[in-house]
């Protein structure tokens, strides 16, 4: 029996051999376009926390080197022996959080990406091991968090609508400085139609207002380990 917090459930063939059209290649591709928002979209050798939607998970299997799949349980000793051996850590939204066991396993200048989907409860927005968030947390909060984990180019993106079906990607401010970015992102884009206009207003309203980071369903946090 295995008594750590985080246990290696499965580490995937190099590729998927399974053929797939181009069609299909595009939609698998889809789910992690998120890939983009790295400095390199090389994804290199991934873990992936479960549980994660299978969609996902196909989408890491095609286009890493290699995906190891790790489960989360009770906190324990961390003696898995897989420190700092991936390139790539990914969080899904659907994973109980356990932020400071697997960014042990990170090599230095490896990558976070972690996705963050808001709780209904007060509590419970986003959960890291020994670490909770309120749901009306700002995304600034998130960041303060893992720059205390020794991380830094942090960068947050509401994924609209959602992770799954995601059309674009709008910056949040990770820093106060980048408020400013944020803003003109906003009104930089254009929509066609009265209840796209009215959408638009909407969301530049909340973004003024300060509301947007606290409100924004769905957001992922992209973050470099030093």
């Amino acid at each position: 029996m295995q008594d750590s917090s985080l246990v290696q459930e499965k580490e995937s063939r190099e590729r998927d051999p399974s053929p797939a059209s181009r069609e299909q290649m595009v939609q698998i591709s889809r789910r992690i376009d998120w890939r983009f928002l790295l400095p390199d979209g090389f994804l290199g050798r991934v873990g992936c926390l479960a549980p994660a939607n299978k969609d996902l998970l196909t989408a890491l299997q095609y286009f890493s080197d290699s995906l190891t799949i790790l489960s989360s349980h009770e906190p324990g000793d961390a003696g898995m022996g897989n420190a700092e051996v991936f390139d790539l850590a990914v969080i899904p939204a659907t994973a109980v959080t356990a932020l400071e066991v697997i960014t042990t396993m990170l090599k230095p200048g490896g990558y976070l990406y972690w996705e963050v989907r808001r709780s209904n409860r007060r509590k419970g927005g986003a959960k890291g091991a020994g670490k909770s968030f309120s749901r009306l947390a700002h995304v600034r909060r998130y960041a303060e968090y893992l720059r205390g984990l020794g991380f830094e180019d942090i960068a947050i993106h509401w994924h609209r609508p959602g992770f799954a079906n995601c059309k674009e990607f709008i910056p949040l401010p990770a820093l106060r400085s980048e408020e400013k970015a944020a803003l003109r992102y906003a009104f930089s884009r254009g929509q066609s139609g009265l209840a796209g206009r009215l959408k638009l207003l909407a969301g530049r309203a909340a973004l003024i207002s300060g509301l947007l980071p606290r409100l924004v369903p769905c957001f992922s946090v992209v973050a470099r380990k030093l």
